[in-house]
């Protein structure tokens, strides 16, 4: 019995190892609009690429009716994670559409965002001038971007 309960305690130990608040890394992006469906969103997010001249990325991610966006992309483990918010390990410019539940420091009040750029603090803000005199709604958000494990 002490064997088995010292093995729960070690697994959930290494369970909250693996949502260390260390783990997180202070990101931006900048949001250009949001909505609450996702056809509005692609149109949206193509009419953005088309007129700023950047580049759109959909990062994988397909409709889900049950979770809003899922990524079609296995894992090097041979698993799906589902959706994956942007800024884990593809910062840059370029235009995709978010799952405002991924990024806890965003209001919830629209269920998809359109992003133009993620990535440090200082990036953002040196993105944020030309984006910004193109469209008045752009805002820049801080967020928390998880790097630890996905298992």
């Amino acid at each position: 019995m002490k064997t088995k309960l010292l093995i729960l305690f070690i697994g959930l130990g290494s369970l909250a190892v693996c949502q260390d608040e260390n783990q997180f890394e202070s990101k931006s992006i900048i949001v250009l609009s949001t909505t609450k469906t996702y056809t509005k969103a692609l149109r949206l997010a193509q009419r953005y690429a088309n007129d700023f001249q950047i580049p759109m990325n959909l990062r994988s991610m397909v409709v889900d009716d049950e979770n809003g966006l899922t990524s079609s992309v296995l894992c090097g483990c041979g698993e799906q994670h589902g959706y994956i918010p942007r800024g884990r390990s593809d910062d840059g410019l370029y235009i995709s559409i978010e799952l405002s539940s991924g990024y806890s420091e965003l209001a919830k009040n629209a269920k998809y965002l359109i992003v133009a750029f993620s990535g440090d603090p200082q990036s953002a803000v040196d993105q944020f001038g030309s984006i910004k005199t193109k469209h008045k709604k752009a805002t820049i958000e801080p967020i928390k971007v998880y790097q630890g494990c996905m298992h």
